[in-house]
């Protein structure tokens, strides 16, 4: 019989949530006019495949379609777009 540990079960616990918060990284709520903009400068995303936390600097959304979050985080700069919103999530 293998006894656990509280770490262990804390880990199991962890591990059995994490669906439930699963959310991905999206720049609008609303429809039509009432539209608007939720991600801004300032914001803390998490990258869910590593954990890293990075702030968000800047948003462009000079092409609409293809819209990139310009993020960083202590020596390191990366863009974000639309292609890999899905791995991010709102800290």
């Amino acid at each position: 019989m293998k006894v656990f540990s509280k770490r262990d079960i804390d880990s199991m616990i962890e591990k059995s949530q994490l669906h439930l918060f699963k959310e991905e990284l999206e720049l609008f709520v609303g429809e039509g006019d009432d539209k608007r903009l939720v991600i801004k400068a300032g914001l803390k995303i998490v990258h869910r495949p590593t954990g890293i936390v990075y702030t968000v600097n800047n948003v462009d959304l000079t092409d609409f379609k293809n819209p990139m979050v310009f993020c960083s985080r202590p020596g390191r700069e990366i863009i974000v777009t639309s292609e890999d919103f899905n791995e991010y999530e709102r800290q």
